[in-house]
């Protein structure tokens, strides 16, 4: 009894701040596994002091201190447990009862502890299931497939010159065995007797037969191409003129044992346009985007709806090679329209020649052989392949490339072209040719002056002036005031001197007083406060190249040139007297809007058309222009491709129809297509003028 008095007492006395300290400090490191032992945790100098103070004399071995620190759970039980009833019931219970009462906290402690964990547990379980769910909704992968690798210029050059390898010896070898088809078709259609060994019938068809299948083995590009076109379901002018040899070839066999002369001069002959096709457009592609690739840095000519208001326009500015490679790959116009007209046709000529064969007991093999010759025009590869070449090796010259069919687009409809000084007359072909002095002037003060004026009004002439006025140790002085009037002129004032810079024109219509033999045409005038001072004979120099661009955009209706000069002389009648363009088809805006035009800047957003190797006027016109003819080029191309298959398919159908073997023999056929593909040849060489 005594005993428990003292441990009753020794708890009255310890402070419960004290007890749950110490729980805390030995419990935290078991139920949350902390790595630190108790001396590694530092505790408060208040803390540290109380346990001083319980510690010495009074320490009783009966009860260790670690027993006492077993009650910690007593905060955190309901407050009616905390009050002094608790000690007042342990006192009157009986001693037999202190062994229990010893082991009765750590049974309570036991059983709360579970309840504890699993509380802070169990709010974690759901969470964690929620979790668990979501990797299954991000499933990104449905998003939309990265964009397709796009080549560089020198992947794709290296992957045409693959392609290209030795297409134009195999081209000649297939175009002298296509003309050697051609003779044996004449030599058998006209009866010829003068080569002996060829007398015999059927060794003509199979020879036919052998000369058209060694030109398929030198034409294995467009076989190629066309099985190609054929698994990918996009056909075109090459998967048509496969299917049209096959059946060439397929009825040969049946035509020899019939006595009848095979249709074999016509497969070469389709074999070889296209071939021709394919190796110009590897050949375009090469020399396209060897221009590309040289260009460092690169220009490019780019359209802007906002050029003069809301009127579209074509402009020079940086470019961007990989927009050029993304599309330079589209398709073009041919490839497009053939991608409609070669299934149409392939099931009109099956269709047609069933009917025939049903209803008029017509071979059906010879019949959908014939139509399909028809159907299959000879230019068909060529018509944009072609001229596209031709194009690139005049651009390839001046180091431009066009954006292939894409930039043909581009320059379609009508577009207003901005013409600057630079343009027209590059710096380096103007020059200072001397000055005259007017009066008691002096030369010094002149030449300030007119380098002073030129400097302000931003004249293409400043840089002539300026160093003219560097070799004379001449200063530049303050301008007050300064404007531009119509007629090639500008006034200031300087120091109090009312000076008047510009054309004879602008001089006369000011007042300045002038003789006779002061009258110069190509110079540039100066006076000072009404009275003539100076002369300065300039010359302006034509250049060739720019001549030819002027010619071009002025001479197309679809392009309106409008001239945005500052220079004192460059107007529409200067232009006319130096490059020989009609005048008339130069618009001259007044001189405030020239000032705007010329100081607008462009934003390099517009769609881009082509890259040029340098920012010159020459490249500009010369890719807008023949950007123009080559969309021409290949419109008329295409029409008359589709509208020489759907005549030629007619006529061939109706002689099908009525069955004139004798009538579509192989020669006859082989006059009218190429008949029909003489236009096409010479269109396509539109792009190769100039």
């Amino acid at each position: 009894m005594k005993e428990h008095a003292q441990e009753q007492l020794n708890k009255e006395s310890l402070p419960m701040q004290e007890i749950e300290e110490t729980f805390t400090l030995e419990q935290i490191m078991e139920e949350f596994g902390s790595g630190a032992s108790a001396e590694d945790v530092i505790a408060s100098g208040e803390e540290i002091a109380q346990f001083e103070q319980w510690n010495p004399e009074e320490e009783i071995p009966q009860t260790p201190v670690e027993e006492p620190a077993e009650l910690p759970e007593v905060p955190e039980e309901p407050a009616e447990r905390m009050p002094q009833e608790a000690p007042a019931e342990e006192m009157a219970e009986s001693a037999e009862d202190t062994e229990a009462q010893e082991f009765a906290p750590e049974t309570k402690i036991e059983e709360e502890r579970p309840p504890k964990q699993k509380r802070e547990k169990q709010p974690k379980k759901p969470k964690k299931q929620k979790k668990a769910k979501l990797p299954q909704q991000p499933i990104q992968v449905k998003k939309p497939p990265e964009e397709e690798h796009i080549l560089s210029p020198e992947e794709l050059i290296y992957d045409n010159r693959q392609k290209l390898g030795k297409s134009r010896l195999r081209l000649g070898l297939a175009t002298a065995v296509c003309v050697l088809s051609l003779f044996l078709t004449v030599y058998r259609d006209k009866a010829m007797q003068f080569i002996p060994q060829l007398n015999d019938a059927r060794l003509q068809g199979w020879a036919s037969v052998g000369l058209l299948m060694l030109c398929m083995a030198l034409c294995f590009d467009v076989i190629g191409e066309g099985i190609r076109q054929i698994i990918s379901v996009h056909l075109r002018a090459e998967a048509l003129s496969l299917v049209t040899t096959l059946f060439i070839l397929i009825d040969s066999f049946p035509a020899i044992h019939a006595g009848r002369f095979p249709f074999a001069a016509i497969g070469t002959l389709l074999l070889c346009f296209n071939l021709l096709g394919l190796s110009d457009g590897w050949q375009a592609n090469i020399r396209t985007l060897k221009s590309v690739q040289t260009a460092d840095p690169p220009f490019a000519v780019r359209e802007s709806k906002q050029i003069r208001g809301s009127e579209s326009g074509l402009y020079a500015g940086s470019g961007d090679a990989s927009q050029f490679m993304h599309d330079f790959g589209k398709r073009d116009l041919t490839d497009r329209v053939m991608e409609i007209y070669v299934p149409v046709m392939l099931l009109l000529s099956i269709a047609a020649a069933g009917v025939i064969a049903a209803m008029y007991h017509r071979d059906f093999l010879w019949c959908l052989t014939l139509i399909l010759m028809g159907v299959s025009p000879l230019c068909a590869g060529l018509c944009y392949k072609r001229p596209f070449a031709l194009l690139a090796t005049r651009l390839s010259k001046l180091g431009a490339a066009l954006c292939g069919w894409e930039g043909a687009k581009i320059f379609s409809g009508r577009h207003t072209i901005l013409i600057s000084d630079t343009d027209v007359f590059p710096k380096e072909n103007i020059s200072l040719n001397g000055m005259k002095l007017y009066g008691e002037h002096d030369m010094s003060r002149m030449i300030s002056y007119a380098s002073t004026v030129t400097f302000c009004c931003d004249s293409p002439l400043a840089y002539l002036f300026d160093q003219l006025r560097e070799t004379e140790n001449c200063r530049r002085y303050e301008v007050r005031a300064i404007r531009s009037y119509e007629g090639g002129g500008v006034g200031a004032d300087i120091m109090g001197d009312i000076v008047l810079m510009g054309s004879l024109k602008f001089m006369n219509s000011m007042g300045v007083h002038m003789d006779a033999g002061m009258k110069v045409k190509q110079a540039v005038y100066l006076s000072v406060n009404g009275e003539l001072a100076c002369v300065f004979a300039m010359k302006y120099k034509p250049a060739h190249s720019v001549a030819n661009g002027l010619d071009a955009i002025v001479s197309d209706s679809h392009f309106d040139a409008v001239l945005a000069t500052r220079d004192f002389l460059v107007n529409p009648a200067f232009l006319q007297s130096k490059y020989g363009v009609d005048a008339d088809l130069l618009d001259y805006p007044l001189v405030k809007e020239r000032e705007a035009l010329s100081e607008k800047k462009l934003s390099e957003e517009g769609r881009q058309g082509a890259i040029l190797g340098k920012n010159s006027f020459a490249e500009f016109a010369a890719v807008v222009a023949g950007g123009r003819d080559l969309r021409t080029c290949v419109q008329f191309g295409t029409v008359l491709c589709v509208f020489a298959g759907l005549f030629c398919g007619m006529i061939l159908g109706l002689m099908a129809l009525f069955g004139a073997v004798k009538t579509a023999s192989c020669m006859n056929v082989a006059i009218l297509l190429l008949v029909w593909a003489l236009p096409g040849l010479l269109l396509s060489r539109w792009t190769k003028k100039k």
